[in-house]
């Protein structure tokens, strides 16, 4: 099997489109998603709609959890609660109930899916670095824990210290555990802006990071357009 795992969307439906343009060539057999499809972006109700009819899963992220009331606005910073503010009004119902009945974390044939990491998933804890990591390896039992977040791209294991992502394909020590975290799909925030997913060949025991163009511009015009916020518009052109 070869799972696609996408995460932090962020209502982007440029940098949404151009990845799945990209599945659509590399023979995918199921799409899993880390979460936080709404906020920043304009286009949550496109992206909701998109991961609730073709992702086989999707967890819980906390911009998703503050949108429906269960997590308080002040834990975010003064742009992510005008981004938040500004899709609370206008999610629909429907939208709404889908997002409530999104799991905090999945597991499927030795791999776990949370959004930001294993301990306490409802706690939203960073990983962005091998220390952070560390910690969490005896927070879940799977082989394979996969994380959004941070929207830092990173691949961490257990026997050996430091982050060995690059753009491309990674072979799994059989003897290793492994925390991967596969970046973000509508914000990058590790001054590349492009677009991040990862692939996962369970039978070749491979993890590949990709790395997708698409229209960043278009998507900051229409962030600017709505009033939401200059920076988060400015931002996703650096990929800060």
């Amino acid at each position: 099997m070869r799972l696609a795992v996408i995460s932090d969307i962020h209502a982007n439906k440029e940098a949404l489109d151009e990845v799945m343009e990209s599945i659509k060539h590399r023979s995918i057999n199921s799409i899993f998603c880390l979460g936080d499809l709404v906020n920043y972006g304009t286009d949550f109700e496109y992206c909701i709609d998109f991961v609730e009819n073709r992702a086989e899963t999707c967890v819980m992220g906390n911009h998703d959890s503050t949108v429906i009331g269960r997590d308080p606005l002040w834990h975010m910073n003064r742009e992510a609660r005008r981004s938040a503010r500004w899709t609370m009004a206008r999610l629909t119902h429907e939208q709404r109930s889908y997002l409530e009945s999104l799991p905090m974390d999945h597991s499927h044939n030795d791999i776990l899916f949370t959004h930001g990491s294993p301990e306490s998933p409802d706690r939203w804890h960073y990983i962005t670095n091998w220390f952070d990591a560390a910690r969490q390896f005896d927070n879940f039992q799977e082989r394979i824990c996969m994380v959004g977040h941070s929207h830092i791209p990173g691949i961490y294991n257990n026997r050996e210290e430091g982050n060995f992502y690059s753009e491309r394909i990674h072979s799994l020590d059989p003897e290793s555990r492994y925390i991967v975290n596969v970046g973000s799909v509508g914000q990058p925030r590790d001054r590349d802006p492009r677009a991040s997913y990862v692939v996962i060949d369970e039978g070749e025991g491979t993890v590949e990071f990709v790395r997708v163009e698409y229209d960043v511009e278009k998507a900051s015009k229409k962030i600017a357009s709505e009033g939401m916020s200059n920076f988060n518009a400015r931002r996703i052109l650096e990929g800060i």
